[in-house]
């Protein structure tokens, strides 16, 4: 639970998030509640977060009242630092029109969504979900773990008002989906019309990317005499239209010559200072929210419209460069040709991994509670079949690599073969006889293991300790449980007696046997045939 207060799944309709397959959006509402904003001051409030993953989404929720709406500067901190400006100086002279309001990259309007520069304010009415000044897209990817800070500005003596709450709307998934390389669409100039609301619209033809957009931005020159008489305006296939600059400019001559509107921009374009006469505006954040778009198909037709809102100076569209970035094709939540999966993301391990394949041992990609995958299945090449390292220490009885076989029996710590030969047991009586064949080197000396297991696990795993000579044989013997194992073993030959023994679990006829003598390690198996109570092999 995170450590505000409950988490709650955000159920707020006036809030929207991308269209992102897999997406999470969760509301943390704030603790603090009611805090004056000092007179000519400000206030600082932090929401701790300790939710995973990266942001695709933010939304700020406040319950803002203040008599004059214009005195306020409204900040969101990320926990990197970033600053995003929610509204500084915005609300002209009304009353509490923060009051109830979210600001919303996605919010949507007619012909425009709305944003905090050109919205109509209404004394004592709240604004409802709005676009903000800054840009809430530029924290897409970063963490949404940590401490999310509000920052409240009065500027202006002569009013108080109170923070009586505020929330945080985070979408997140567990890793962006990949992305393909940035794409540059250029469109054709054309004649801006003089004192046309209507103005001149630029189209270009996005084709041949992923169906999801992850970032756009635009690249403008215009050529016009008074750029305070220009209204600019970007609209996407699906038809969502966001204000790029309107009425911007106090006169000046041909301000956006290559201006490139970007949510990564240093400034807000209605905050910047502008450029002395006759030079071009640098960078800059629009006032609309080009994180509107993200998640929509770029695929299709988009428009630059420029309206030249009053009459006596005329001007022109020179050109401009539509700059997109799309999910690849495997990544964009569609399983397209190709593809086994396509879960919008570039997790692995969760069921379809980031090169849209099914997530399994054995596909070369080590994830999810996978200690290794080398791309096969196969045991004793230092990465297991169930995708475990290699048995890490083989004698202590314990499955390591979670392949079924324990110490001496698996092949990660055999240092030869064990050839089995006649050999039988009958589990109900607990009797065992084993015959094999082991290439023993001469002298080996040394505590003697066993282990004995089938298809469904390990049956016996003992250690019978240092064998004492016997003739020309070496025996080493052991209590097992209720009953007795004993090892002979010379010329090469290994002979297992075992009786009483617990082997009521081995009813499976693939048996596997492991035999550590000394720092040496055989292992073999062999399939077992049933007849009557008796197991035997071949």
């Amino acid at each position: 639970m995170c450590a505000v207060g409950a988490l709650m799944l955000a159920s707020d309709a006036r809030a929207t998030a991308p269209a992102f397959p897999g997406v999470i959006t969760t509301t943390l509402p704030s603790t603090d509640e009611d805090l004056p904003i000092p007179d000519n001051g400000s206030l600082v409030t932090v929401l701790p977060s300790e939710l995973g993953g990266v942001v695709v989404d933010v939304d700020v929720t406040l319950d803002l009242a203040h008599p004059t709406a214009d005195q306020l500067d409204v900040y969101l901190v990320a926990p990197s630092g970033r600053t995003i400006t929610l509204s500084t100086d915005n609300g002209q002279q009304n009353d509490d029109v923060f009051a109830g309001a979210t600001f919303d990259d996605q919010a949507t309007g007619t012909p425009s969504a709305p944003n905090v520069r050109n919205v109509t304010y209404t004394n004592m009415v709240a604004t409802g979900p709005i676009q903000p000044e800054g840009a809430l897209g530029a924290l897409v990817g970063e963490s949404a773990t940590g401490p999310w800070a509000l920052v409240v500005i009065d500027d202006a003596g002569g009013g108080t008002g109170m923070l009586r709450s505020w929330s945080l709307t985070l979408t997140t998934l567990s890793s962006l989906p990949p992305a393909m390389p940035p794409a540059d669409f250029d469109g054709a100039g054309l004649n801006i019309p003089d004192n046309n609301a209507t103005g001149a619209s630029s189209t270009v033809d996005v084709t041949g990317l992923g169906a999801r957009l992850l970032a756009v931005s635009a690249t403008v020159s215009i050529t016009h005499g008074n750029a305070s008489q220009l209204d600019v305006f970007l609209t996407s296939p699906a038809g969502t239209r966001i204000d790029l600059a309107t009425d911007i400019g106090n006169g000046l001559a041909d301000l956006y010559q290559a201006t490139t509107f970007d949510d990564d921009a240093p400034s807000p374009v209605g905050d910047i200072q502008l450029p002395a006469s006759g030079e071009a505006l640098g960078p800059v954040i629009p006032e609309g929210a080009l994180g509107a778009f993200l998640g929509e198909d770029p695929n299709g037709t988009w428009t630059l419209t420029v309206a030249d809102d009053s009459g006596g100076t005329t001007g022109r569209i020179d050109g401009w460069t539509l700059h997109v970035t799309a999910v690849a094709a495997c990544g964009d939540g569609l399983t397209g040709a190709g593809e086994a999966c396509d879960d919008g993301n570039a997790t692995d391990g969760d069921g379809c991994d980031h090169d849209c394949t099914a997530s399994a041992c054995g596909n070369g990609i080590a994830a999810g509670v996978e200690q290794c995958d080398d791309g096969n299945i196969q045991d004793g090449d230092g990465c297991s079949s169930a995708c475990r390292l290699a048995e890490a220490v083989c004698d202590d009885c314990t499955d390591d690599d979670g392949n079924g076989l324990v110490d001496a029996a698996d092949p990660g710590c055999s240092t030869g073969a064990l050839a089995l030969g006649r050999s039988s047991a009958v589990p109900a009586k607990g009797v065992l006889k084993l015959r094999a064949d082991v290439p023993l080197p001469d002298g080996e000396q040394g505590p003697v293991t066993l282990v004995l297991g089938d298809a469904t696990g390990t049956i016996l795993c003992a250690s019978l300790g240092v064998p004492a000579p016997k003739g020309r044989k070496i025996v080493a013997s052991s209590t097992v449980g209720g009953g007795t194992l004993t090892v002979s073993i010379g010329g090469g030959r290994v002979v297992v007696k075992g009786k009483k023994l617990d082997l009521g679990a081995l009813d499976d006829p693939n048996v596997h046997v492991g035999l550590g003598i000394g720092t040496q390690r055989f292992a073999g198996a062999g399939a077992f045939r049933t007849r009557g109570a008796k197991r035997v092999h071949p």
